[in-house]
């Protein structure tokens, strides 16, 4: 088997189309993964995004000797050379809405973001990769 610890740099970028209200996030986790094999994790930190605006922030899954197969080792091998190696993202990311406002009723819930991104090249550190959610519609994005 092949130890590997990779590290993506991610960037989430989150929409709030909201006129009167704010979109927080409280917390959040990431896990990038190939071919069903978890390559790196890491936390979402929480961050609010003001009413018609938007935020971006940059997340660092990591992962620390993640054991491959020979095979699954061959095989994202041929595809980073074929340009065609994908990772799957997910996130899921737990939300708060009322951001201290009495006059509205608190929205909160979980959204999860799920997306393939093709791998350039085999780094420590991968090609910043642009993830996008629309704030307090669980399980949109907007690509």
């Amino acid at each position: 088997s092949t130890v590997v610890s990779p590290a993506f740099n991610l960037k989430l970028r989150a929409e709030n189309p909201r006129a009167f209200r704010p979109w927080c996030l409280d917390r959040g986790d990431v896990v990038v993964s190939y071919s069903g094999v978890a390559l790196a994790w890491g936390r979402v930190p929480g961050f609010c995004v003001r009413r018609r605006a938007m935020a971006e922030l940059t997340v660092v899954p990591w992962g620390k000797d993640v054991r491959l197969s020979e095979d699954l080792r061959d095989l994202l091998v041929s595809e980073l050379q074929q340009g065609t190696a994908k990772v799957s993202v997910e996130m899921k990311l737990h939300y708060y809405a009322n951001f201290g406002m009495a006059a509205f009723a608190p929205s909160s819930g979980t959204t999860s973001i799920s997306q393939e991104l093709l791998l350039d090249s085999w780094e420590d550190n991968m090609n910043s990769s642009l993830l996008k959610t629309k704030a307090g519609l669980p399980g949109r994005q907007d690509e």
